[in-house]
């Protein structure tokens, strides 16, 4: 009997260890600047609530000609407290990064959430006058480890069309630990 109550108190404090440790990603802003604007038209990006009040990125564009042959240059820096880090920059062959498997779990959790919220290609060309969308965008932090701390982001995507820049897309927010509110005590 004494075996049962260890296991359910076990389950019990597992369950509380894995509600402590719940990671939320919060984005608060958003920036897209269009380098061509001749060949990339319409280009919008807003930073909004959801029906969840939680904040997602919609991004609109269209493309005035084909594109097939289109990079891009990623960088994550990381802020905690007054230290920043340059956590990640990796240059990409955008026409397959969203069907490959990558080997960085930050680059592979972004390329499963654009897959979901875009109607991006998995791979070129990009077709000229075609309307491509990002809707509710975020980045889910239930794929990061529950020992991530809580700091300040800032990606930037820069796209090259060959070797010409084409757009900047640019992303900041925050991760933070998730406290259960229902909890007594």
């Amino acid at each position: 009997m004494a075996g049962r109550y260890k296991l359910l108190l076990l389950l019990i404090l597992r369950g509380h260890w894995i509600a402590e440790g719940k990671i939320a990603i919060i984005l608060t802003s958003v920036e897209c600047e269009n380098f061509m604007p001749r060949f990339m038209t319409n280009l919008s990006c807003v930073l909004k609530c959801n029906k969840l009040d939680q904040p997602v990125v919609d991004m609109d564009f269209f493309l005035a000609r084909d594109f097939y042959n289109i990079s891009i240059a990623f960088s994550v820096k990381l802020v905690r407290a007054k230290s920043v880090m340059n956590y990640l920059t990796i240059r990409l062959d955008a026409c397959a990064a969203l069907s490959a498997l990558h080997d960085h779990f930050l680059t592979r959790i972004i390329a499963n959430e654009i897959r979901d919220a875009s109607n991006f290609p998995l791979s070129c060309p990009f077709e000229k006058n075609k309307h491509y969308y990002m809707r509710n965008y975020k980045v889910n932090g239930d794929a990061l480890p529950n020992y991530v701390p809580e700091l300040s982001f800032t990606s930037i995507g820069d796209f090259y069309a060959g070797r010409r820049k084409t757009f900047r897309f640019l992303l900041s927010g925050r991760v933070t630990k998730v406290h259960d509110s229902t909890r007594k005590g």
